[in-house]
């Protein structure tokens, strides 16, 4: 279901994080294989609290996080699922 995707992408980008922190990667990528591990780890974290956001806001409020006092747009959460899961076709 859409609440295992979301909750399991998350505790990938978990993995991953800790991955380039300890250089303990279990389920991961080798820490090695990344060519700006910084930069991973960033983008990392800011993808798991994204998808939190969005899993909290869906299971309290049946909407999307507010983004800048707005609704977040189709193409916002359409870039999120993308990296998620990137198209197959």
């Amino acid at each position: 279901t859409l609440w295992w995707y979301l909750d399991a992408s998350a505790g990938d980008l978990d993995r991953l994080a800790q991955c380039l922190d300890e250089q303990s990667c279990v389920r991961t990528p080798p820490a090695g294989a990344l060519p700006d591990p910084a930069a991973s780890r960033q983008m990392a974290e800011q993808e798991r609290l994204a998808l939190k956001e969005l899993t909290t806001a869906l299971e309290y409020t049946g909407q999307p996080p507010l983004v800048m006092g707005q609704k977040a747009t189709y193409g916002e959460l359409t870039r999120m699922a993308s990296w998620i899961a990137p198209p197959f076709w």
